[in-house]
């Protein structure tokens, strides 16, 4: 398309988690409703395997008490800690790791006040508050983040879109109706005033005297303000140079490796089975077996991310085989330990809804990532909606400017310049009218009619004209000119898409001699898309400085769908110019 910005893919990347924790994110309701949801599988299967009589139903009312308790400390921390803090990434894990040390201690006290676990768990509960808080509201808050970001971006294209169309169909309606107030203007007055003189030749009885004067008076009292009122009165509609530019590049679905994360998924499956087995298991076998689980998920995702290789898949197939892997991984790890480390009557329960329940942690990484690829990819598509309409915006201007300019000069100059030479022509002969020059008179009043109802014929040929204003200023200035083999045929296709080359490139030039006093210019003229041609014009002229508006100015804001001016060590005059191939706009659009 036009211009597409080359940007960095948006997987997510290990300091996303840490400049995440510098926003607003993490103190967020929406953050803090998804941490309780996120977290009570894993708490509820750590608070059951401390119980001294395992209950499903205790279990789930400590484990709401403790995602409480942490959801109560956030909020608090959110009026109380100053924005200073919040705005500083590692201030913040501080902070939430303090909150999660405190609710480690809080729910400890309570759970041994009413006594329902064969011991305290103050110790593990304190650690894995501490640790997990700041990783899980990390990740929460990258993910709603995202999710916002993309939410917002799609809003707002679309409102682009949107206000684009209407001021295509604007410019457009303008073009309509400017040609009938024109038509309806030349039919209350232009063509009376022609009809007039017209009759008073048939009489026979016209003088030189007053056929001039009719000729005179028709120039001054009508031609003159019907081309001032058509210039003053052209359709301009403001739009932001630049517009077209801004346009994401779509991607293809990922491979299915790259939306495994295998060390994120092994560090959350190492604190989440470390939380059950360090308070069910003496301390040595407790890390080895949590360890070996940990090595396990590792070796086993990283090993799947082989076996795939680059292959890719629908979202939706991609989902499924991340979440199938994820799902059966945990049975030889569970093996392993079974053999290894776990005690013939160590209950399965707790720890296989400890291990489940981190991975779940683990998935949101995919999840992520597919989401992040979804998201860009719609984006990509609704970007080339508003890019195109934009281009269509451009064609629709450069439509009404090329039809008020033809119009506008055909009064203003050729109408105006005829009949003042015929009336020259009366009034410098003698005697009475001759046939030859009554018929002279007649056919250039059609011919003054003619012109203005009949649409304008197709520009010559835009490269030729070029050239000749190159060879025009030969000697005074050294000018190149490349041009791409497939421009001639595209202006062939679409005559004013030449003849807004031809103005744009002639305007360079004058500007740059003009102006900038350039006396080398390089002229580039090439199809860089499908539905875009680029004019550049490089020449050693003086520094451009503050661009002030002006006719040029307009000019380029009126037949190109954008353009800039750069002052390096050589000034560039860069504009892009809408040729889509149509032949015709409006059925284009």
């Amino acid at each position: 398309m036009v211009d597409r910005l080359q940007r960095n893919e948006a997987l997510v990347r290990p300091r996303d988690f840490i400049d995440v924790l510098g926003t607003e994110w993490p103190f967020r309701t929406a953050t803090i409703i998804f941490y309780a949801l996120a977290t009570f599988i894993p708490v509820t299967a750590s608070e059951l395997g401390r119980l001294d009589n395992p209950s499903l139903v205790v279990a789930m009312g400590i484990a709401a008490m403790s995602v409480l308790t942490a959801v109560a400390l956030i909020f608090i921390a959110k009026i109380v800690v100053p924005e200073s803090v919040k705005s500083s990434p590692f201030r913040v894990i501080v902070v939430l790791s303090l909150l999660g040390f405190t609710r480690g201690a809080l729910v400890s006290i309570v759970i041994d006040t009413l006594d329902f676990q064969r011991q305290s768990f103050l110790f593990s509960r304190l650690i894995l508050g501490a640790i997990s808080l700041p990783i899980v509201l990390a990740l929460l808050s990258l993910v709603l983040r995202r999710i916002s970001l993309t939410r917002t971006l799609r809003t707002t294209t679309r409102n682009d879109i949107s206000t684009t169309e209407h001021n295509r169909d604007r410019v457009l309606s303008d073009i309509k109706s400017s040609q009938a107030r024109l038509i309806a203007e030349i039919d209350s007055t232009l063509r009376p005033a022609i009809t007039r003189i017209r009759s008073t030749i048939s009489d026979g009885n016209v003088s030189r005297r007053v056929l001039s004067t009719d000729l005179g008076n028709l120039v001054t009292g009508v031609i003159r303000p019907l081309s001032h009122d058509l210039a003053t009165t052209g359709s301009t509609i403001p739009v932001v140079p630049g517009h077209a530019r801004q346009l994401v590049v779509p991607t293809d679905n990922p491979p299915i490796r790259e939306q495994f994360n295998p060390t994120f998924t092994a560090i959350g499956t190492f604190l989440g089975t470390g939380t059950v087995l360090l308070d069910m298991l003496p301390f040595w076998p407790a890390l080895g077996a949590t360890v070996t689980v940990g090595a396990i998920y590792y070796a086993l995702l990283r090993g799947a991310g082989f076996a795939l290789g680059n292959r890719t898949a629908h979202p939706s197939v991609a989902i499924t085989v991340v979440a199938t892997i994820h799902a059966v991984v945990w049975i030889p790890a569970h093996l392993i330990n079974r053999q290894l480390f776990l005690p013939p009557d160590f209950p399965f329960n707790p720890w296989v809804l400890g291990v489940v329940g981190s991975v779940l942690l683990g998935l949101l990484y995919q999840l992520i990532v597919l989401g992040t690829y979804s998201s860009r990819n719609q984006l990509a598509r609704l970007d080339d909606v508003r890019v195109d309409m934009t281009l269509q915006l451009s064609e629709a201007r450069r439509r009404a400017w090329l039809h008020q300019r033809h119009l506008t000069h055909l009064l203003h100059s050729s109408v105006q310049s005829r009949l003042s030479a015929e009336q020259q022509l009366v009034r410098s002969g003698t005697g009475k009218l001759s046939q030859r020059e009554t018929t002279h008179v007649l056919t250039t009043l059609q011919s003054v009619l003619d012109s203005i109802y009949v649409e304008p014929a197709s520009s010559d040929d835009a490269i030729k004209i070029i050239q000749d204003t190159i060879a025009f200023w030969s000697g005074m200035c050294d000018i190149s000119l490349e041009v791409d083999d497939r421009v001639a045929a595209d202006i062939a296709n679409t005559p004013d898409v030449g003849e807004a080359i031809q103005i744009v490139t002639i305007e360079m030039i004058s500007n740059a001699i003009r102006h900038g006093h350039a006396t080398d210019i390089d002229i580039s003229i090439q199809r860089e898309s499908k539905e875009t041609i680029r004019v550049t014009a490089i020449n050693n002229g003086g520094p451009v400085g503050a661009v002030s508006a002006g006719l040029g100015m307009a000019l380029y804001d009126e037949l190109c769908a954008n353009w800039e001016i750069r002052d390096d060590t050589r000034v560039t005059v860069d504009a892009l110019i809408a040729a889509r191939g149509n032949n015709r706009l409006d059925s284009a659009i």
